[in-house]
């Protein structure tokens, strides 16, 4: 899951901001691209975790984490299908991709927020259970910062670092791409041609 809507997600939404010389149509393919497989791997991991819940009686969606990790998931696959339609394919209107351009880098920007919180709840959330013996666990308690404990806070603060990098990145208004900024509407299969 952190593989999918963190490092996947935030490079895809930064492909827009790296000073790459591809053209608009590159970049295009590659944010969808990338998103794809994040949405791949994030179902892949949704799926994962409610086996594992119901291998262990474990109840699902009972926790703050699996509510915002699932409204992630489902904002996430929402955003690409919407921007697939709207951006890609070329039969939305130029009026209604001008509109929509503003509120898809808004959610994308929401969207990724979402995921890093969901990734620290979960790295968090399963600490705790894992680690004070619960699901039948023989672990040391989380007090006593076993291995597991360190890799996953040395995880969570990977994660905490990437997340203010990309949101740095993306607020710093000097490292727009001009040429993305004052890109025609056209949608992505007209610039193919």
């Amino acid at each position: 899951m952190v593989a999918s809507l963190v490092v996947l997600y935030g490079n895809a939404v930064l492909l827009y901001r790296v000073p790459l010389t591809w053209s608009r149509w590159w970049c295009k393919v590659a944010h969808a691209g990338l998103l794809l497989v994040a949405i791949v791997l994030s179902l892949l991991g949704v799926r994962a975790a409610f086996d594992f819940h119901s291998a262990n009686n474990i109840p699902h969606l009972y926790s703050l984490h699996s509510w915002i990790g699932i409204s992630t998931v489902t904002l996430f696959i929402l955003q690409w299908c919407v921007g697939l339609g709207a951006f890609l394919l070329p039969w939305s209107p130029l009026t209604f991709r001008a509109f929509l351009k503003p509120i898809h880098t808004w959610m994308g920007m929401a969207i990724f927020i979402l995921s890093l919180i969901s990734s620290l709840s979960g790295i968090n959330q399963k600490l705790l259970l894992t680690l004070n013996g619960r699901n039948g666990s023989n672990t040391e308690p989380y007090t006593a910062l076993p291995t597991e404990a360190v890799f996953a806070n040395s995880l969570g603060l990977l994660v905490v670092i990437f997340g203010l990098v990309v949101l740095k990145i993306l607020f710093n208004q000097e490292w727009k791409n001009p040429e993305f900024e004052q890109e025609s509407n056209r949608p992505l299969l007209a610039d193919a041609r």
